[in-house]
């Protein structure tokens, strides 16, 4: 906000905070002259034959304004020496002094005697007593309009650069009137707000998070919705024309929720459209669980027809739905140009949720196995077959506090002391989980997060939980947990966002600033 704006909409207000803060002297001023025009009064019926020379004795409205303004730059002086740079930032500084310059001129060109007294009036009484400073939580600082009430007050926005320490005064008759809007000022929303008899801000439980503090994430626009549904492109393909039809129709069906979103949608537009989302995904997606315990997560059912899905860097699993996409009908491992691949040993595959397999009849991979090598196939002599061994496991435990996240979009196995997958335990995508021990078992590294339950480390991060700003210096590329450059988001520089985690990923210090984005140390001051 520039200086010019501030003038214009803290002008009235400013007479009243000043008021409040040094015992009301503007206010003192005015009952001064209102003491000093009925001591005239009284003094006139009593002397009624006195000589009329002794009314020139009373002050011109110019010696008033003057006193007036001489008492405000006083006051303006011991307010500015009161306020330290701790509790008053820069901006809040300049904005006093600004709107106090702009006061003096209208005292002494547009204002007769009457107005200025009706001003000091109107600003004195709505900051009395009864007025409230209300502390406001931000996840990021945020832009804070009040529409003023009739002619009481201006409309104006604040800006708040220090969310821990500013705070806003107002009445509770302006509670009402509060909107907010996010770092970008495009999607802003009106709430009902109230005062409780403590001067506590109340609001209704839809806008406050678990912690009970306002629950307007800045990061919450249409293009997060557009990258929910990019990830969805990003896991899954298809080889045959007729089966990229009806991917893409269920992708349609998807973006249909945002259709009515544009740059005027509210955070509770923005929010509706969400929630629509992930609905239409919960209930037109389902779980695919192969082989050993592994989960793909939010498969599009696509009726009679069929999709891949990436399970290793160059081989899909490719799965065949019926007619009316209750059950998989066929399932095969298959390259990047969906040609069948061998494999070590076949596998089943079929629907399910997060708990456990629904489909009754699971099917088996249609795939050749691979044969097994047999390296003494030119002795003419009989193999005498070996004593079976169990194999024998390097492995190590040591104490390790630390908080396991678990990758986004992903089910972590868990698994015993021993290396073996435990059935119906997992651990959900994007959650965090204390961990205690770390293990070395055959060289892979595992963290216990319960009694004998183990994720890989492979699987998620060591993540420092964190409660802070972080300021971009550059324009700043973003991440994913998995090291993947996320190609239609950036951080604008000289910019401040929230993070609650940190973690090392592509062998750099990450911050968390959103679902899935970290921004790198290295973009950051």
């Amino acid at each position: 906000m520039e200086g010019l704006d501030m003038k214009k909409h803290y002008g009235p207000i400013v007479l009243g905070i000043i008021a409040l803060t040094l015992a009301a002297p503007v206010s003192n001023a005015t009952t001064v002259l209102a003491g000093e025009a009925a001591e005239s009064e009284n003094t006139t019926e009593e002397n009624q034959g006195q000589d009329s020379q002794e009314e020139t004795d009373q002050p011109t409205d110019e010696e008033i304004i003057s006193t007036l303004k001489s008492n405000l730059e006083e006051n303006l002086e011991k307010l500015k020496e009161k306020s330290s740079s701790d509790s008053l930032v820069a901006a809040q500084k300049t904005t006093l002094s600004d709107a106090y310059n702009d006061l003096s001129a209208k005292a002494e060109k547009d204002l007769n005697i009457d107005e200025l007294g009706t001003l000091i009036d109107q600003t004195n009484g709505y900051l009395t007593e009864d007025a409230k400073k209300i502390p406001y939580t931000y996840t990021t600082p945020k832009d804070v309009t009040i529409n003023g009430k009739a002619d009481t007050l201006d409309s104006r926005t604040i800006r708040f650069d220090d969310p821990e320490n500013a705070k806003l005064t107002m009445s509770s008759d302006d509670a009402e009137y509060l909107s907010f809007s996010n770092k970008e000022g495009k999607t802003t929303d009106t709430i009902p707000l109230s005062l409780d008899e403590n001067g506590e801000l109340s609001i209704g439980s839809d806008y406050l998070d678990a912690d009970g503090k306002l629950n307007l994430d800045s990061s919450l626009t249409k293009e997060d919705l557009n990258n929910t549904i990019q990830n969805l492109k990003d896991r899954f393909t298809t080889f045959d024309d007729d089966d990229k039809v009806a991917l893409d129709n269920f992708y349609d069906t998807l973006t249909k929720n945002l259709d009515d979103l544009n740059d005027d949608s509210t955070y509770t537009d923005i929010l509706t459209a969400k929630n629509n989302l992930n609905n239409e995904i919960s209930k037109s997606t389902t779980v695919i669980h192969y082989g050993a315990d592994r989960m793909i997560l939010n498969v599009p059912l696509l009726k009679g027809h069929s999709i891949a899905a990436r399970i290793t860097g160059s081989s899909f699993l490719n799965v065949t739905f019926n007619k009316d996409a209750t059950k998989v009908a066929a399932a095969q491992v298959v390259d990047e140009k969906g040609n069948p691949v061998k494999v070590d040993s076949k596998y089943q595959v079929s629907l399910g949720t997060l708990e456990n397999q629904t489909q009754t009849d699971p099917v088996t991979l249609d795939n050749e196995v691979k044969p097994k090598t047999n390296h003494n196939s030119s002795s003419s002599k009989p193999e005498t077959e070996k004593p079976t061994t169990k194999p024998t496991h390097t492995k190590s435990i040591s104490n390790h506090q630390t908080t396991f996240y678990a990758l986004p979009n992903t089910i972590a196995t868990l698994f015993d002391e021993n290396g073996n997958a435990l059935k119906n335990r997992a651990l959900g995508g994007d959650s965090s989980w204390h961990a205690d021990k770390l293990m070395k078992l055959d060289g892979v590294n595992y963290l216990r997060v319960a009694t004998n339950e183990w994720a890989k480390l492979a699987d998620g991060l060591e993540v420092t939980p964190l409660n802070q700003n972080v300021f971009t210096k550059n324009n700043a590329r973003l991440y994913q947990a998995n090291g993947q450059k996320v190609t239609n988001r950036a951080l604008a520089k000289n910019t401040t966002w929230r993070t609650d985690k940190s973690a090392t990923i592509n062998g750099q210090t990450m911050y968390r600033v959103a679902t899935n984005e970290w921004v790198s140390a290295n973009d950051l001051i």
